[in-house]
């Protein structure tokens, strides 16, 4: 099973023994999802969470997007990455502060890892197998529209590189700020 992925690599709908299907990136395929371009226009959002899974293929070169919208000629709106053993960073840009960085957070092996970062209007907070990692200092204001598509599996759509390798499963997108419970059940669902 492929999902075609306009001019890039298709995504694989791939088996797994923990998961059962899956979506496989292979370093140069990304899922763009064009229905999402104006997210943050139709409402203006002060709330926002996005969660999912991913396990890497191999070590990742340089950095490889899981998740983020309106990264086309501009910083995203959101933002998920990971690079070699890490998740980079989750960022989110508002309309009171621009890019909004978290720190870098060690991911090794061929786990499957479950990630979550939520943005509660006063700052951003990430999870990574539902435990906190990080908050952001105070960060108010709407989720900046970017007026771009998301991209799942690359960095970026204004990027040449940034492909993500590995599988993912589960992303889901939120109009509202989960709470640690909320990301708990998530990640306990798989568990």
């Amino acid at each position: 099973d492929t999902i075609p992925a306009d001019k890039y690599g298709d995504v694989k709908l791939t088996d797994d023994a923990a998961v059962g299907k899956s979506a496989y990136f292979d370093g140069h395929s990304v899922l763009v999802v064009n229905y999402m371009t104006n997210i943050f226009n139709s409402v203006p959002m002060q709330h926002f969470s996005v969660a999912l899974w991913f396990k890497m293929d191999g070590p990742q070169l340089g950095l490889g997007g899981l998740v983020n919208n309106g990264h086309c000629y501009t910083p995203p709106s959101f933002d998920v990455h990971v690079g070699p053993g890490t998740v980079s960073t989750g960022s989110v840009d508002t309309h009171g502060v621009a890019g909004k960085h978290l720190p870098d957070f060690s991911v090794f092996g061929d786990d499957w890892v479950h990630v979550a970062m939520v943005y509660n209007g006063q700052q951003l907070v990430f999870y990574v197998n539902g435990v906190q990692q990080s908050h952001s200092e105070q960060l108010t204001g709407y989720v900046e529209n970017r007026q771009c598509p998301m991209a799942i599996g690359r960095q970026g759509l204004d990027e040449t590189q940034g492909f993500f390798r590995g599988h993912m499963d589960d992303l889901r997108v939120y109009t509202k700020s989960l709470t640690s419970d909320d990301v708990q059940r998530l990640y306990n669902m798989r568990m």
